[in-house]
């Protein structure tokens, strides 16, 4: 632990740093304000009088409008629903929960939405009962690929009178997927039965908790993500709470979001760092400190803006009693980029550092547990889809496949060599086999369909970049 005034030292070095960066872009923002008006129509609004704000930040203004015209209703209404089932009938509370999620559902995506969600959840479902990991997977990725099916997106379009309607079915479907196949992943590592009784983790793996699972209105459309087995053992279990204990939730939960909020907005207000960041000719004529000012302000914003993405859901799910996933952590107080990934995105961190395990290397003390090695496997879906900029050549199978294909048969050698010791070469031999192929698999086919299904969110809100790089140089 440093002592005292190094600490107070480095504190204000760093603030220093923050403001002078943060006043770079402020001031540039305000010389090329008329120029980056006429290029990306800045909007004015009244919530800081004389500022016009940076539209140009495609998820923050899509989920403010959605929040605006339909959702924030929708979560009070989930709210006001749960907190009645849970005092005048605790027992079908999941069922309550799931017929107004449901209706939910219907109310912003229509009948054909509900009908998509339902769909996807059956088939994974259907295929599920096979207790085959690798046709789990293939049905997830089948059902994924369909997002991106020319014919299939024309027909999900006339459903809609708008695009935003039609890209909030598309983000839905895809973040369903993660939860669907949560729930068939750990349904496949249950001893096969003839009635659907609570395993002995205590989760049941019946259709009904799978819908429950699947449309639990908070983290419907946007996440986070919550696994089934905890899911199921905090909805059967919750946390009971005082009305004076829910009064206090809601008070500070609502103040922080609040906060957040309006701290983003006089972000975009008083610096367009994504208007300013499309602009090539801008990059080049700024500052090294403006540059720096730049994604420092991205980062941040990222970060800020998340916390009332994820805060919302993290909010209501409190008051249901359930435990949310933490919220990230602040980046500017990040020293390694390992931390920053496992406070940002848990599952990219279990990705970085438990790919050993996933490997095989669980003899060594590495992703020993199953629900450990499944948030890993999920993660190469995850992470594909938050930096979808890092697959989007077509060489992205080749590369995947060069890093799979190695760890399936490295896994395959470590059980063969345990089995020649023990003398169960045989039975090694086909176990080495068929886990192997439950580790590789999970690597190869997420990215090799995600990398068209990231390119419905990317149309949208990927900045373009300049043909030529020449004055990174």
């Amino acid at each position: 632990m440093l002592p005292g005034w190094e600490l107070t030292l480095c504190l204000l070095v760093s603030l220093g740093f923050h403001f002078r960066s943060f006043y770079e872009v402020y001031k540039v923002s305000r010389e090329h304000e008329e120029e980056l008006d006429q290029e990306f129509e800045l909007e004015m609004d009244t919530l800081f009088e004389g500022l016009k704000k940076d539209p140009t930040d495609f998820e923050w203004n899509f989920w403010m409008e959605w929040g605006k015209r339909r959702l924030v209703w929708l979560f009070i209404g989930h709210m006001a629903v749960s907190q009645l089932a849970t005092l005048l009938t605790k027992k079908h509370r999941p069922w309550i929960v799931m017929v107004y999620g449901m209706w939910a559902c219907w109310c912003v995506l229509g009948a054909p939405g509900v009908v998509m969600v339902l769909l996807h959840s059956t088939i994974a479902f259907c295929v599920a009962q096979f207790r085959s990991v690798l046709l789990s997977w293939l049905c997830s990725l089948l059902l994924l690929s369909t997002l991106r099916l020319q014919s299939v997106e024309e027909v999900k379009r006339r459903w809609y009178k708008t695009e935003n309607e039609y890209y909030l079915l598309q983000f839905t479907l895809t973040v369903r997927c993660l939860y669907y196949t949560s729930f068939s992943l750990e349904l496949c590592r249950q001893p096969p039965s003839a009635q659907p009784t609570p395993s002995a983790q205590g989760a049941s793996y019946s259709y009904p908790w799978l819908l429950t699972y699947v449309f639990y209105y908070p983290v419907f459309h946007n996440g986070p993500i919550l696994n089934f087995p905890e899911f199921f053992r905090q909805m059967q279990q919750p946390e009971l709470n005082s009305l004076q204990h829910i009064l206090c939730i809601v008070a500070k939960g609502l103040g922080r979001l609040l906060c957040w909020w309006w701290l983003a907005e006089l972000m975009v207000h008083l610096m367009y760092m994504h208007a300013l960041y499309s602009s090539a000719p801008l990059l080049e004529s700024v500052s090294c400190w403006t540059l720096g000012g730049l994604a420092l302000a991205q980062v941040l914003f990222f970060y800020v803006k998340y916390l009332v993405l994820f805060g919302v859901p993290a909010l209501l799910m409190r008051l249901d009693g359930l435990t949310p996933p933490p919220l990230p952590r602040c980046v500017s107080t990040m020293f390694s980029f390992t931390g920053m990934w496992r406070s940002v995105s848990w599952f990219a961190y279990v990705f970085g550092v438990c790919l050993m395990g996933l490997a095989g290397f669980e003899e060594f003390g590495y992703c020993s547990s199953p629900s450990l090695k499944h948030a890993a496997c999920n993660v190469a879906v995850w992470v594909l889809a938050e930096s979808p900029g890092f697959f989007m050549h077509s060489l992205v199978e080749f590369q995947l496949a060069l890093w799979a294909v190695p760890l399936y048969f490295l896994h395959y050698l470590i059980k063969l060599q345990a089995g020649f010791f023990n003398g169960r070469t045989g039975e090694c031999w086909q176990r080495g086999s068929s886990q192997g192929w439950e580790v590789a698999f999970p690597m190869v086919g997420p990215g090799v369909i995600w990398e068209h299904v990231t390119d419905i969110w990317w149309e949208a809100c990927m900045v373009p970049l300049p043909l030529s790089c020449d004055h990174l140089h």
